[in-house]
């Protein structure tokens, strides 16, 4: 064991390279990382011109998962929901969570009249399982978020409504509103 606290790891790398060459290294490529990201950007900008986002919230908060990227402009698309259906399921393993959404939900590319295949579910990131895991526990709506290509809301699809209070149910349904005596 102390032959190992005596071992400096360090020394290795300046041996097989100077300092300054790691360092120039490290510049290069992580200029050569910016570079790469910038055109990536640039090239699904030019290409996605739809992305669907799904809306899961609150009164107080909310939660975006992104669904998936279209490359047709949102006015191609029609969507059709059979509320019924539709089932919100968070399954969390160690490192993520899986939320299961897809049944009862449809999207159809009118122009060239074919369904795209949603995918079944979407991947939840381990800081936004307790927020999500949360607001499904009570009531919560859940919406999809058409936006276009510049990141605007197009279309708003409602899967699943806000239960409203007792106290804002109108009159009709909830009897008189102040009892006559």
């Amino acid at each position: 064991m102390d032959k190992w606290v005596e071992v400096e790891h360090i020394t290795v790398l300046p041996n097989l390279l100077p300092v300054e060459l790691l360092i120039l290294l490290c510049l290069i490529f992580r200029t050569m990382f910016l570079v790469a990201r910038y055109f990536y950007r640039r090239r699904r900008q030019a290409v996605v011109h739809a992305s669907l986002n799904l809306q899961i919230g609150d009164s107080t908060q909310n939660v975006v998962l992104s669904i998936m990227d279209l490359v047709h402009p949102p006015s191609c698309f029609k969507f059709t929901v059979n509320r019924s259906e539709v089932k919100l399921r968070l399954v969390e393993t160690n490192l993520y969570g899986n939320l299961f959404y897809a049944t009862g939900i449809a999207v159809y590319n009118v122009p060239l009249e074919f369904q795209i295949p949603l995918p079944d579910t979407i991947k939840v990131s381990l800081r936004k399982i307790k927020l999500l895991r949360s607001l499904l526990a009570g009531p919560h709506y859940a919406t999809i978020q058409v936006l276009n290509g510049t990141a605007d809301i197009f279309e708003l699809v409602v899967l699943r409504s806000y239960p409203r209070p007792k106290w804002l149910c109108s009159v009709e349904q909830r009897g008189v509103l102040y009892p006559t005596i």
